[in-house]
C-alpha cells in the first residue's frame, strides 16, 4: 500500500507539472499574441490619426454600416460589395462597425485578426517537439513582416484569410473533420482567391497524404479541395450573374495581359521584381522554410501575385500576401519541427536567428512602411482637419481626398475625388499626391460659378454647388 501510494503522488507531481508547462506556453503564445496585436494596432492607429489612411478604411466603413440596407460603398459604384468580392465573413464584423461609427475599430479587428494565427501554429507544433520549442515557434512566426506589413494596412477582408486558414491546417493536422468542414467553410466565405488555394492545394495535400496511405487526412484535404470549388460556382455561376452587373467581374484587369512600355505601377512579364519578390519572403526567415515539403502549398498564391502585370501586388505590406502567409508559417514550423528532432538545441538556435532577422527587417526594411506612413507624430494640423469633419452635418453628399475619405467611412454620401458632389473640401494642411490636382479642380469649378466657397478654418476649402 504504501508503494501505490508513494506512486500515485509521484503520478500527480508529474501531472501537475505537465499541467504547468502546458499552461505556461499557452501563456507565452497569448502574450506574444498580445504584443503582435496592440503594436499593429498602435501603428494603425497612428497612420489614421496623422491621415495617411488609404481608400479602403472609408471603403470597408461604408460597406460594413450599410451591411443590412445594401452592403454597399459610394467609392464602388454603390453595388453590392459582392459584386466586388465573396465576401460574407463581413456581416460578422458589421456590428462593430456600426456601433463604432469609426474606421478605428477596423484598425483593432484587423490588428487582433492578425494574431490569431499564433494558436493554430503552436497546436500544430506542439505535436512535433517539446511545448517550450512550441511555444517559441508560435511566438516568432508572428515576427513575420509580411504578416505585420498586412495587419497594418488598410483594413481589408484578407486580415482574416492567415488565421482561418491556419485552423484549416490544425483541424487538418489533428484529423478533426468538422472543427475543419467548420474553419474551411469559414476561409471560403473570405475572398473568392482562397476557394482557388483551397481547390489546388487540397489536391495536391490530399494526394500526398493518400500516397502516404493516410486515408483520413486525404479524405479531409479532397473535401475542401471540392469546398472550393462548390463555392467558385456559386460565386461565379450563380451570385454574380444574380446580380445583374454592368460591368465584368473587376480583378481580372490585373491579368488583362502587359503592357509593352511599361507605364507606372505596370511591369513586364520578366521584369526582376517578380523574383525578387519570392527571394525576400523566402529570406525573411533564412530560408528555413524551403526545408519543409509543406511549402509548395504557397504556390497557387504566388501565382496569384506573380501572374500579375501589375507591380502594387508584389508589395510585401499589400494585402495580396495573406493568401500564402500561412502556409509559409506552417512551412517555417514544421522545418523546425524536422531540424528538432536532430537537435533541439539546433532547432532553438536556428529559431532565434530566424526571429532576429524578422525584427531587423521590422526595423530597417520594415514592410509596414512606418517611415513612409507614420513619419510623424499627431499634430495641430490633424486636430483642425478632425474637428472640421465631425462638424460637417451627418450624410453630407461630400468629395474628398483618399487620405480623408477614411474619415468619413460612416457618411454613406461621401466620396472620393474627383467624382462629383455637392461639396468638395480640399486639405491644404497635409502634403497629399492629389492636392495640386484637387486644387486644380476646386479653382475651375469655382471660376464656372457652380460652385462657391464656404467659410472653413484656415488651410480648408470647402465649395458648395449652387
Amino acid at each position: 500500500m504504501v508503494t501505490l501510494r508513494a506512486n500515485d503522488r509521484g503520478i500527480a507531481r508529474r501531472l501537475q507539472t505537465a499541467a504547468t508547462s502546458t499552461a505556461a506556453a499557452y501563456v507565452v503564445v497569448l502574450c506574444a499574441m498580445a504584443v503582435f496585436t496592440v503594436s499593429c494596432f498602435r501603428v494603425g492607429l497612428q497612420r489614421y490619426q496623422i491621415f495617411r489612411a488609404g481608400v479602403d478604411d472609408g471603403i470597408f466603413m461604408q460597406v460594413l454600416t450599410s451591411a443590412f440596407g445594401g452592403f454597399h460603398a459610394r467609392a464602388e459604384g454603390d453595388f453590392n460589395h459582392l459584386s466586388v468580392h465573396f465576401s460574407p465573413i463581413l456581416f460578422l464584423v458589421a456590428p462593430i462597425a456600426i456601433a463604432s461609427h469609426s474606421a478605428v475599430s477596423l484598425i483593432a479587428v484587423q490588428s487582433f485578426a492578425g494574431s490569431l494565427v499564433a494558436l493554430p501554429l503552436f497546436l500544430i507544433a506542439r505535436r512535433r517537439m517539446p511545448l517550450y520549442l512550441a511555444a517559441a515557434a508560435a511566438s516568432i512566426a508572428l515576427l513575420y513582416p509580411p504578416l505585420a506589413g498586412v495587419m497594418t494596412g488598410d483594413f481589408h477582408e484578407h486580415a482574416f484569410t492567415p488565421a482561418a486558414i491556419a485552423w484549416t491546417i490544425w483541424a487538418v493536422d489533428a484529423g478533426r473533420v468538422w472543427p475543419a468542414i467548420l474553419c474551411g467553410m469559414t476561409a471560403l466565405c473570405i475572398k473568392e482567391d482562397v476557394p482557388v488555394i483551397f481547390l489546388v492545394d487540397g489536391l495536391l495535400a490530399g494526394s500526398w497524404f493518400y500516397y502516404r496511405a493516410d486515408f483520413a487526412r486525404s479524405k479531409l484535404c479532397y473535401m475542401l479541395a471540392l469546398g472550393g470549388a462548390i463555392t467558385l460556382v456559386a460565386y461565379f455561376g450563380v451570385l454574380v450573374p444574380l446580380l445583374h452587373l454592368p460591368f465584368a467581374y473587376r480583378s481580372f484587369h490585373f491579368y488583362n495581359g502587359f503592357a509593352a512600355t511599361s507605364p507606372a505601377g505596370f511591369i513586364g512579364p520578366a521584369d526582376p521584381i517578380r523574383w525578387r519578390y519570392v527571394l525576400l519572403v523566402l529570406a525573411q526567415y533564412c530560408f528555413l522554410p524551403v526545408l519543409s515539403i509543406s511549402v509548395v502549398l504557397c504556390l497557387p498564391g504566388f501565382v496569384e501575385v506573380l501572374a500579375s502585370r501589375e507591380a502594387i501586388t508584389m508589395e510585401l505590406s499589400s494585402h495580396y500576401a495573406a493568401v500564402w502567409i500561412p502556409f509559409m508559417l506552417l512551412a517555417f514550423v514544421l522545418a523546425i519541427g524536422k531540424i528538432a528532432r536532430r537537435s533541439r538545441l539546433l532547432a532553438l538556435g536556428l529559431m532565434a536567428v530566424a526571429g532576429l532577422n524578422a525584427a531587423l527587417i521590422l526595423q530597417f526594411a520594415d514592410p509596414t512602411a512606418r517611415w513612409y506612413y507614420n513619419y510623424r507624430g499627431v499634430n495641430q494640423d490633424d486636430r483642425t482637419l478632425e474637428r472640421f469633419l465631425a462638424s460637417l452635418p451627418p450624410n453630407i453628399d461630400i468629395s474628398v481626398l483618399y487620405d480623408v475619405y477614411a474619415h468619413l467611412g460612416d457618411d454613406p454620401n461621401a466620396t472620393i475625388y474627383p467624382a462629383p458632389a455637392k461639396y468638395v473640401l480640399l486639405d491644404t494642411l497635409h502634403e497629399t499626391e492629389d492636392r495640386s490636382r484637387q486644387a486644380h479642380l476646386v479653382a475651375s469649378l469655382l471660376a464656372g460659378g457652380t460652385y462657391h466657397r464656404l467659410p472653413a478654418p484656415t488651410g480648408l476649402v470647402l465649395i458648395e454647388r449652387r
